[in-house]
């Protein structure tokens, strides 16, 4: 991934433009695209709109320096280079384990990217795509690892990967939605919470790795 190295960095009347970076970090999941306002930005930091329009050439080019950095700090745990030396279903899993953790933590921001692109913000739906992407692409390559000699078509490794993905990430997206527009059952919104713990993503990756992967023994975790 893209990142933003120190030298890149621009300071100007005692302000960095990583500090106007972190700012609309901040922000965004409460405002959006639209209304994450410059003039706010720079308030909030004891600055002014003349100091970030000089670091920035648009909102645009903010919000892309803004959405780079997000990414390396929400996914700098996810590396599919990860533990190379165990066996390949293994690192699947704890890829798949780390991929789930990362989504709990940051399902404010995934909301407020999916409600801005919904609403047609071209920017933040190529970031979502290329996102979306970098994570099927390592995914189903690490699944078709899994299934060892077995010819396996491309159909099928992306059905795979939809089914691991419906299965352990999908429902803390989808519910947290529901949630939100207020269309979970009194039951289901009452555990909303308790579906989100470790042991309930872990329940989750268990299942699916049973009927993806038989020949798979879960390890016992410390929940």
């Amino acid at each position: 991934m893209t990142t933003i190295q120190a030298d890149e960095v621009k300071i100007m009347n005692g302000v960095t433009s990583a500090q106007f970076i972190s700012a609309g970090i901040h922000f965004y999941p409460r405002c959006g695209y639209k209304r994450l306002s410059e003039q706010a930005i720079a308030e909030h930091l004891n600055s002014n709109l003349e100091t970030f329009n000089r670091m920035f050439a648009d909102k645009d080019e903010f919000v892309k320096a803004m959405l780079i950095e997000y990414s390396n700090r929400a996914l700098g745990r996810v590396s599919f280079d990860f533990a190379q030396n165990i066996e390949d279903t293994e690192r699947l899993y704890q890829i798949v384990w780390r991929l789930a953790v990362t989504i709990r933590e940051h399902l404010a921001w995934i909301h407020r990217m999916l409600l801005d692109s919904e609403e047609g913000v071209d920017l933040i739906t190529k970031a979502l795509k290329k996102q979306h992407k970098m994570l099927a692409c390592g995914m189903i390559q690490h699944i078709k690892a899994c299934n060892g000699r077995e010819n396996v078509s491309e159909l099928a490794l992306f059905n795979q990967f939809e089914f691991l993905n419906g299965a352990v990430i999908s429902p803390m997206i989808m519910n947290t939605r529901y949630r939100m527009l207020g269309i979970l059952t009194d039951e289901m919104n009452g555990r909303h919470e308790d579906l989100l713990t470790d042991s309930s993503i872990h329940q989750r990756i268990d299942w699916a790795f049973a009927a993806l992967f038989p020949h798979y023994r879960s390890k016992a975790r410390p929940f």
